[in-house]
C-alpha cells in the first residue's frame, strides 16, 4: 500500500475559535459617521386613470388631473359645454409621472392629460 504524502497547511491566526480574543483596538475604529439604516417606500406609478384612482395616493393624482384640466381651460385649449345629441364624447388618456430627488423620495406627482379626437 502506498503512503499518501502529508499536505502542508499554513495557518494564520488562532487555530480554534475559542482562542480568538474579543479585544477591540481604538485604531480599528473608523473616525467617520456611519450611515443610518433607511427604509425606502417605492411609489407605484399608475399606468391608467383607474389605477390612479384606486391607489393610496388617489387624492394627489386627482388634484394633479384637476390642475392639468384647469390649465387647459385657462389657456383656452378646450371649452366645456353641454353635450348635444349629435356630439361624440372626446376620450382622454392620463400619463402619470413621479418626480423624485436624489434619495428617491417623492417630490411631486405629475399628471398629463392627452385628448383623443
Amino acid at each position: 500500500m502506498e503512503e499518501i504524502p502529508q499536505r502542508r497547511i499554513r495557518v494564520i491566526g488562532p487555530r480554534h475559535p475559542t482562542l480568538i480574543t474579543g479585544d477591540v483596538s481604538e485604531e480599528n475604529i473608523l473616525p467617520y459617521q456611519r450611515r443610518a439604516h433607511q427604509t425606502v417606500e417605492a411609489s407605484v406609478i399608475p399606468n391608467n386613470y383607474q389605477q390612479a384612482i384606486n391607489s393610496k395616493d388617489c387624492d394627489k393624482w386627482e388634484e394633479e388631473i384637476s390642475k392639468e384640466l384647469e390649465n387647459m381651460k385657462k389657456l383656452k385649449v378646450m371649452k366645456i359645454r353641454d353635450r348635444m345629441p349629435k356630439d361624440h364624447p372626446i376620450t382622454f388618456t392620463c400619463v402619470f409621472k413621479v418626480k423624485e430627488d436624489i434619495k428617491k423620495q417623492v417630490i411631486e406627482n405629475k399628471a398629463f392629460v392627452k385628448f383623443k379626437v
